[in-house]
């Protein structure tokens, strides 16, 4: 699946008790954001034989990540859909050997990206592609001492050259509300 090219995972004994842990027990996340699974900022750029920027924030698109941790493996996929009719126009998914537990980051390379787009919404005549890449973790917010949902952040980018019907570079420069208790 990956190789761990640099990686810094920090578990939950390793942090001392003054540590700045974010939401405290009595302090509710802020509902007026985006929440757990949505994307906060961020882009996916295709060139080569795909040509389109997808823009976190473009009212077009609605994006959604799947995705967790465990079993000592992390994965994500990012969903972009046509805003007015549902419909996918983008997918993209990827895979590392880390889970990432404790608020872990660094830099990994992917064996498989997978990448799938659709135009007007014509699954049947949609582009698929894949190839080796490299996922980075620079940041990453387990959501406080409770592990509040929507306070968890993991600022990710994803990526590398994919081949299908022609070849295709793949840019994702994401934060994610999501993270691995």
């Amino acid at each position: 699946m990956s190789d761990v090219i640099d990686a810094d995972e920090t578990t939950d004994d390793e942090m001392s008790d003054d540590a700045d842990t974010g939401t405290d027990s009595d302090e509710a996340s802020d509902d007026s954001g985006p929440g757990f699974g949505e994307f906060e900022s961020g882009m996916v750029t295709l060139s080569g034989a795909e040509q389109m920027t997808y823009s976190i924030g473009d009212p077009a698109y609605t994006f959604v990540g799947a995705g967790g941790c465990g079993g000592g493996s992390f994965g994500m996929t990012v969903n972009a859909t046509e805003a007015d009719t549902g419909y996918t126009a983008l997918q993209l998914s990827a895979q590392i050997d880390s889970d990432l537990d404790g608020g872990g980051t660094g830099t990994f390379e992917v064996e498989e990206i997978s990448l799938l787009v659709a135009t007007d919404g014509d699954l049947a005549a949609s582009r698929s592609y894949d190839g080796p890449g490299t996922l980075v973790v620079s940041e990453h917010d387990t959501g406080g001492a409770n592990g509040d949902l929507n306070a968890r952040r993991m600022a990710i980018t994803l990526d590398g050259t994919l081949s299908g019907d022609g070849d295709v570079d793949v840019a994702a420069d994401l934060v994610w509300v999501m993270g691995c208790p």
